[in-house]
């Protein structure tokens, strides 16, 4: 079984430093190209358009700098001249990226990364920001602390540009998806115990039998091989269902071959590797809870939307305009929001 606390919801600043030390430029890994494109790149580009060359953007809750790569490659084509900052509160190092994404290392010289500087409180000047940006991030924190801080460093005029969670979009839909599957496996079938039971029992069966693999089967052995392995076939039609196709939650192909990978090596892997494998991928199965749970509490319905641009308004950002965000034309993906600071 995995330690999760059901308490806890979030994500912390050294999990989502973890996250990013892979060089990942997304949060969803393999379902753009490269970085985020389409409708979401063409908003950005939009909220680019108006900035004089010189123009100060600081990008909130970068991460490994999605948007502020985008904003720099847009610049670059464009041949303008902005100075791009990403500001993120986990640990991010660009080298990481560099190492993970050579063919972004025009780019990431062109920007700035900050590391464990919270979107509330990003000691950056007052008044010395034209454009501050975030995409799926801004609502992860305190929204009426994070909104006096974008009063603060935005100069008068300056431009606000975020994409929000919607709490209807498909990104929240796998995000729920991910959650039953994850529950489905750890609590409901006890798929991940069974596979310690299994490949704890595996180490210790002695060879020259005639059992699968040749070896000396227990009744014990064999009663919990049959378990894992009817148990592993009802974790694979779970991730065949319908909704399980549709939301492409991928939880369920991440870890039903993992455990099975681990039961089969676990005769070639001394006592102490094969605890490590195990301790392992708990820890991928909890920031994965984590991480879909955080993303679920964060997303904004419209009540939660009226909320933040209220907030915008108490600090004189104002001429808020909302949209729907939606990609290749169909996929609802989020909230659009202007403003500009009076």
């Amino acid at each position: 079984m995995t330690s999760t606390d059901p308490q806890r919801d979030r994500l912390g600043r050294e999990e989502w430093a973890r996250f990013w030390a892979r060089g990942t430029v997304t949060t969803f890994e393999g379902h753009f190209s490269g970085n985020y494109d389409q409708e979401i790149a063409e908003f950005w580009h939009q909220a680019l358009e108006p900035l004089d060359d010189g123009a100060c953007v600081v990008d909130l809750a970068t991460g490994n700098g999605a948007v502020a790569l985008l904003m720099a490659a847009w610049a670059r084509t464009q041949n303008r001249s902005l100075a791009i900052t990403g500001v993120d509160y986990a640990a991010v190092d660009p080298e990481q990226v560099r190492a993970a994404r050579p063919e972004l290392a025009a780019d990431l010289d062109a920007i700035t990364l900050i590391g464990g500087t919270p979107l509330e409180a990003t000691t950056l000047d007052a008044g010395s920001v034209d454009l501050v940006s975030s995409q799926y991030g801004y609502e992860y924190g305190d929204t009426a602390a994070g909104s006096r801080e974008i009063a603060r460093i935005l100069r008068p005029g300056g431009r606000l540009a975020m994409i929000l969670h919607h709490s209807d979009s498909a990104i929240l839909q796998q995000a729920q998806e991910g959650l039953a599957q994850l529950d489905f496996c750890i609590n409901k079938t006890d798929f991940v115990r069974l596979g310690q039971r299994m490949a704890k029992l595996f180490r210790g069966l002695k060879p020259g039998g005639t059992g699968p693999g040749k070896l000396h089967w227990s009744p014990g052995a064999i009663k919990i091989r049959e378990s894992l392995l009817d148990t592993a076939e009802r974790v694979q039609k779970r991730g065949e269902t319908p909704t399980a196709r549709a939301t492409d939650a991928g939880f369920i192909e991440f870890l039903l071959p993992s455990v099975m990978q681990i039961v089969e090596r676990s005769r070639q892997t001394d006592d102490a590797s094969l605890a490590r494998v195990w301790a392992n991928l708990l820890a991928e199965v909890e920031t994965y809870r984590l991480r879909m749970a955080d993303l679920t509490s964060a997303a904004v319905d419209a009540d939660g939307l009226e909320k933040i641009v209220d907030e915008l308004k108490a600090v004189a950002i104002a001429d808020a305009r909302v949209r729907p965000l939606y990609y290749r034309g169909t996929t609802l993906l989020g909230w659009a929001l202007t403003a500009v600071r009076a």
